[in-house]
C-alpha cells in the first residue's frame, strides 16, 4: 500500500517508504483516526507538521495530521481521517427552531449540512439518492451517517488532487452473493451478547408526578419501534427488558422520540461480527455495505451492515484489513 505524505495544500511532498506500522480506523461513528509510526530520518527533508496530510492513493485512505510525537529516532504522527473531520462540527437549528429539518436530493442536503463549515475542503458528486431527517446539535458526520442509513445508502469518501469528494450511493448486498465463513479463507468473531439487549423503553420527559410526561416504546422482532402496548408482536414476560430514560429536559414529545431511538440503535445489536480478510483479500465493502456471516460450528448466520473498517499496514509492508459489522439502526 502506498503512503503519501502531502502538505496542506494536497500538494506531494514525499512517499514514505520505510515506516514502522500504519494504523487507520474508518467508520460510521466518531472513532475514525490513523496513527503513522515512522523513523524519525523518514521526515528529514519534508517534516510532518500538524496539517498536512498522509494518505492512500485512490480511496479514502487519509487524513489531516493533528498531532505528532518525537522521542529519539522515533515519530508517531496522529490525525483524524476525512470521515473523522466529518465530526469536527455540529449541525445548528435555524435561529428560534428546535430542530434542523432537511429534505431532497443527497448532493443538496450534504452540501447545506457543510455550508460554513470546513471550506473548499469537501465537494459533493451528484447522486440519484433522496435524504430526509432532522437534527439538534449532532456532529455532522453522525448525522450524514445516520440520514444516509436510513436512506438504504452508503457514503463513499475518495481523495481527488485537491480535495475529498464525498458522494451518497445505493448500498450493495453483498449477502446475496457471498457469505463469509472460513469457506473464504476469512476469520470471522462472532459476538453473541443479549444481556443488556433492551426492548421496552420507558422514557420520562417534562413535568413532576402525576403531571410528567411518559412515553412507552417496544422494539419489534423486525427491527421497527411501536409505542402501542396492545400490539400484539410486543414483547412480553420473560422476554421483556425495560431501561428507563429520565431525560426531565425534553423539550418536546419528538426529543423524547430521538432519545428512544438511540437507546434502542445502541442496544438492539446483540450479535456483533469481526471478519479478518488478511488472507481473502479479494473480498472488498464499504461502509454501509450489507454483508452475511455464518459460523459453521454453531451454525449462526447473520446479515449486517458494515460499520467499521480497520487497516493495518506493517513495516514489511502487509496489509490487513478487519470489517465489523452490526445490526442496522433503527
Amino acid at each position: 500500500m502506498e503512503i503519501i505524505h502531502a502538505n496542506h495544500e494536497f500538494e506531494d511532498l514525499q512517499q514514505l517508504r520505510k515506516i514502522k506500522s500504519f494504523d487507520v480506523v474508518l467508520s460510521d461513528s466518531s472513532d475514525s483516526d490513523f496513527l503513522l509510526i515512522a523513523p524519525l530520518k523518514s521526515f528529514v527533508v519534508h517534516p510532518a507538521n500538524i496539517g498536512d496530510i498522509i494518505y492512500c492513493p485512490n480511496g479514502e485512505v487519509g487524513g489531516v495530521v493533528s498531532r505528532r510525537i518525537i522521542e529519539g529516532e522515533r515519530i508517531d504522527v496522529y490525525g483524524k481521517t476525512w470521515r473523522g473531520m466529518l465530526n469536527k462540527n455540529l449541525i445548528h437549528p435555524a435561529t428560534g427552531q428546535a430542530y434542523r429539518a432537511v429534505s431532497g436530493n443527497a448532493k443538496t442536503v450534504i452540501e447545506g449540512l457543510l455550508s460554513n463549515h470546513f471550506g473548499n475542503l469537501f465537494t459533493v458528486a451528484p447522486s440519484s439518492v433522496t435524504l430526509s431527517d432532522q437534527f439538534r446539535y449532532e456532529p455532522i458526520g453522525d448525522g450524514i451517517h445516520r440520514m444516509v442509513s436510513k436512506a438504504g445508502a452508503k457514503l463513499v469518501i475518495k481523495q481527488k488532487e485537491s480535495g475529498v469528494e464525498l458522494s451518497v450511493v445505493p448500498r450493495e448486498d453483498l449477502s446475496e452473493s457471498i457469505e463469509l465463513s472460513e469457506d473464504y479463507g476469512v476469520l470471522v468473531k462472532i459476538d453473541e451478547d443479549q444481556s443488556q439487549n433492551t426492548n421496552h423503553v420507558v422514557a420520562l420527559g417534562q413535568g413532576e408526578l402525576l403531571d410528567r410526561r411518559v412515553i412507552q416504546a417496544w422494539l419489534l422482532p423486525d427491527g421497527t419501534i411501536t409505542y402501542d402496548e396492545n400490539h400484539p408482536l410486543r414483547p412480553r414476560g420473560v422476554d421483556e427488558h425495560t431501561h428507563k430514560l429520565d431525560y426531565p429536559n425534553a423539550e418536546d414529545d419528538q426529543t423524547l422520540f430521538e432519545a428512544i431511538r438511540r437507546v434502542f440503535s445502541r442496544q438492539k445489536a446483540s450479535i456483533n461480527t469481526s471478519i479478518d480478510l488478511s488472507n481473502a483479500t479479494e473480498i472488498e465493502g464499504d461502509l454501509g455495505d450489507i454483508i452475511a456471516t455464518r459460523e459453521r460450528t454453531t451454525g449462526i448466520y447473520v446479515t449486517q451492515r458494515i460499520s467499521k473498517k480497520i487497516i493495518k499496514v506493517h513495516d514489511t509492508g502487509r496489509v490487513v484489513i478487519r470489517y465489523e459489522a452490526q445490526a442496522q439502526g433503527v
